[in-house]
């Protein structure tokens, strides 16, 4: 069944999982928004508190047009958010999770950024905030070149990009697989397939921070680099006719940086098989050349260390 697109509306996909006392704010902060064609989907990941008795009121506070709910076994946020693009019918897509929140203007801008450009996502600053004090602990700016700062292991958030949907390529979901960092993952893979975006100044968005959190912005944490690196590669392997080939250097950047991280983490063995796609084909000769100099001046001499 194709789905019938609403046009200047935008869909805001939250999974959530046991987070019925934060769900009212995030929800109020989609719908109380200065442009007011926005539907909330929540994908309730198989909560055991009070989350169905929560978005039972919120469906009869906003009414079924403006705020929808499944419920889903649990399986994980980027099943959640699977779900919840499938169930999307708005023009534009945000993902925004069950206990962060936006500020009012934050759609009204981009989507008056985006009907200017012929750039298929908008993208804002945010802050980190502490949800026990409610103080800004953190800033990020998300201006300058964005395919750079995502090939380096840093994030833009979850929240930040306003995405046209129709940007999205059916190929292109969350990977349940990557445990860590998927917001990275999925951002990463998703601007390789566009040919560029349009930064839309304003710290507009909030990520609350648990006691628990820590604020981190690397990939080369865990056991989680392999996967990470294998979702790009297959992805970039699978999609070349979809992905410009200007963005090609993104992938090459990504894995010469990764093979330098694992380096300094004592894995030289998967250092060296990620630096083998960068001799090869279509890799230019040019990267060939400066993997070599990074086994040159790293891997070898630690080896020989060792």
């Amino acid at each position: 069944m194709v789905k019938k697109q609403k046009i200047n509306w935008v869909s805001v996909i939250i999974p959530t999982y046991n987070r019925a006392k934060k769900l009212p704010r995030c929800v109020q902060s989609c719908l109380t928004q200065t442009h007011r064609n926005v539907e909330a989907i929540v994908i309730d990941d198989g909560s055991n508190d009070e989350t169905p008795v929560i978005l039972n009121d919120l469906e009869e506070q906003w009414g079924k047009n403006h705020f929808r709910w499944i419920r889903q076994k649990n399986q994980g946020a980027c099943i959640a958010r699977n779900v919840g693009l499938d169930l999307a019918c708005g023009e534009f897509i945000q993902f925004l999770d069950s206990d962060d929140f936006l500020l009012p203007m934050k759609f009204e801008q981009q989507i008056l950024a985006l009907r200017k450009c012929d750039f298929p996502v908008a993208v804002c600053d945010f802050k980190y905030v502490s949800e026990k004090t409610n103080v800004s602990l953190h800033s990020k700016n998300n201006s300058g070149n964005l395919w750079e700062k995502l090939a380096d292991f840093k994030s833009i958030s979850i929240f930040s990009p306003l995405i046209r949907s129709d940007s999205i390529p059916e190929s292109l979901r969350w990977n349940p697989t990557i445990l860590r960092n998927q917001d990275m993952d999925f951002m990463l893979r998703y601007f390789l397939s566009i040919q560029g975006w349009v930064y839309t100044p304003g710290f507009w968005c909030f990520y609350m921070m648990h006691e628990d959190d820590q604020l981190s912005d690397t990939y080369n944490k865990g056991s989680q680099y392999k996967e990470l690196y294998i979702s790009l590669i297959t992805y970039w392997k699978n999609n070349k006719k979809i992905i410009p080939a200007t963005n090609s250097w993104v992938v090459r950047q990504f894995t010469l940086k990764m093979a330098q991280y694992l380096e300094r983490q004592g894995k030289k063995n998967i250092a060296v098989s990620l630096g083998q796609d960068v001799m090869q084909r279509p890799f230019s000769r040019k990267r060939s050349i400066d993997f070599l100099k990074i086994l040159l001046r790293f891997i070898i001499p630690a080896w020989l260390r060792g």
